[in-house]
């Protein structure tokens, strides 16, 4: 009886490993065989792709937080305002002689 070992490819270091579906992994090759990309292996172009996807998810993070930036920026700009007018108000003679 033989014993099989798995023969395993020599880890890179500063490298990870994912798993892929065999599906993608298809797809990916014919892009390849194609030269549509520029990459020259599946590594080239997964690393391409996490890449931009990453800087998409950065701009619409910055987007997120301007926009709620803005949202605050609106909601002091209210209460200030608010404040501003009770104070002015307050001190109004004629508001007091309203109030009763």
């Amino acid at each position: 009886m033989t014993l099989m070992l798995k023969k395993t490819e020599p880890k890179r270091e500063g490298w990870t490993y994912i798993n892929l579906p065999k599906e993608l992994a298809n797809k990916i090759d014919v892009i390849l065989e194609l030269r549509l990309d520029g990459c020259r292996s599946r590594g080239d172009f997964i690393a391409d792709a996490v890449r931009r996807r990453l800087d998409e998810l950065k701009k619409t993070e910055w987007r997120a937080l301007a926009s709620a930036a803005r949202a605050s920026y609106q909601f002091l700009y209210v209460v200030i305002l608010l404040l501003s007018l009770h104070s002015t108000n307050f001190r109004n003679p004629s508001f007091k002689e309203n109030l009763g």
